[in-house]
């Protein structure tokens, strides 16, 4: 149980004396204030006393003081009733009991905001898409065309356990996404375009080839089967490299992104509705398509029978994939960015606009710990099931390691030597 049971005046300071269990702690009310703040974008509240302005020589009377702190034991029980507050983040730390979230390695030297990353430890191989988020003019690149790179592709390879920069290869336009698989590499570009790169096994470029697949910017891309699956705002294209021809060419409205998994692209709209194709065999087709009820969807993935997906509100939603039903829904942080998920943990992780990641118990989306990853907007979350690590993008041009805390790993769970790659 949880109270507060006195209050303290140290130096004109006034201190809220918090018991919990055998515990007990010293707040101050603007502490009770931020524990509010922080609470709020994630759950309905009762009202906090209100603040009391009053001048340093006259202060506050004891009666004042009693009313205040009966007022905050009647507050912190009301938040204590909530199990889904008690194991949130926020409370933790208030209560000083929340892990720490230990970033063990750092990314550095990377040439531009990040797009996307892919990165794979037995290979000691890590590739790094980059991307300006503006053009500069067209007079400027017709006279600049060899110095001013608006995209770029980096190799960093592993040496004596640390990750150095191998290359960089520069375009002259905008990249938007990319998937890497063995020794192959495509990109997307804003102007609808993809490159399809080939690697040797000295993971340099051998070849490339470019081909011309959309007449806008090309918002997924993805490797599967020899073929080239990709959207843009208003296109589904699966091309066949081998037959040279498209399997699917599919005219479609306001699309916004695109996830292939267990040989099913799940392509999904601005307006929430997911359309779900076959790509299992050469007669690739659409199954079927279902509405969500969540606009604006910024990002989904997959695991198992469950397809997790957040909107740019910071809605969550769990779908059972074999009904395409909804399981759950929540509130996570406002302007998420990407999202992932570890099935063995039970969390999803959300990066938003912020720079933060928000760690959520997928069983009732609880928040369970907020990593300050970046200084401005997350691009790409990765974490390694079964691993207690988790590495973040962001468009500061920063790749970073987390130890995350040990209480998140199930029972059983082993530990490999990916943490002590660093």
């Amino acid at each position: 149980m949880i109270s507060v049971v006195g209050y303290e005046n140290q130096n004109n300071v006034i201190y809220y004396v918090v018991q919990f269990e055998n515990t007990v702690l010293q707040k101050r009310f603007s502490q009770f204030e931020e524990l509010h703040q922080s609470l709020l974008p994630y759950f309905p509240l009762p009202n906090l006393p209100p603040k009391q302005y009053v001048t340093v020589l006259i202060g506050k009377s004891i009666e004042q003081l009693e009313k205040r702190q009966k007022a905050l034991d009647i507050y912190i029980k009301e938040l204590y009733k909530n199990p889904r507050i008690v194991k949130s983040y926020q409370f933790q730390q208030f209560l000083g009991l929340a892990q720490t979230i230990q970033m063990i390695y750092e990314f550095e030297g990377v040439s531009q905001p990040i797009k996307d990353f892919t990165i794979n430890f037995d290979m000691g191989l890590m590739l790094v898409l980059g991307s300006e988020k503006k053009s500069v003019p067209s007079i400027f690149n017709k006279v600049n065309q060899n110095s001013q790179a608006l995209g770029t592709l980096e190799c960093w390879l592993q040496k004596e356990e640390v990750f150095k920069k191998e290359w960089t290869h520069s375009f002259i336009k905008q990249t938007s996404c990319f998937h890497h698989l063995e020794n192959t590499v495509v990109i997307g570009f804003i102007d609808g375009s993809l490159t399809l790169f080939l690697l040797n096994q000295q993971n340099e470029i051998a070849s490339f080839k470019e081909y011309n697949q959309h007449s806008s910017k090309v918002l997924a891309v993805h490797l599967i089967n020899g073929c080239l699956c990709s959207i843009s705002e208003s296109e589904f294209k699966v091309f066949s490299m081998n037959k040279n021809d498209f399997l699917i060419n599919q005219s479609l409205r306001d699309l916004n992104g695109m996830l292939i998994s267990d040989e099913k692209a799940y392509v999904y709209d601005q307006v929430g509705i997911i359309y779900v194709y076959d790509l299992h065999n050469q007669k690739m087709s659409l199954l079927l398509k279902f509405e969500t009820q969540l606009e604006n969807i910024k990002g989904i993935t997959k695991s198992n029978n469950k397809l997790y997906s957040v909107n740019q509100n910071g809605i969550i939603q769990i779908l059972e994939t074999d009904t395409y039903t909804v399981l759950q829904k929540g509130k996570g942080k406002v302007q998420s960015k990407e999202i992932s998920n570890s099935e063995s943990r039970q969390v999803i992780y959300i990066g938003n606009k912020d720079g933060s990641v928000t760690a959520h118990d997928s069983s009732d989306f609880s928040s369970l710990f907020i990593i300050n990853a970046h200084i401005n907007s997350v691009s790409k979350i990765r974490n390694f099931e079964n691993e207690n690590l988790l590495i973040t993008a962001g468009e500061d041009r920063y790749i970073r390691a987390w130890r995350l805390p040990n209480i998140l790993i199930s029972d059983g769970s082993k530990q490999s030597s990916l943490k002590q790659q660093y």
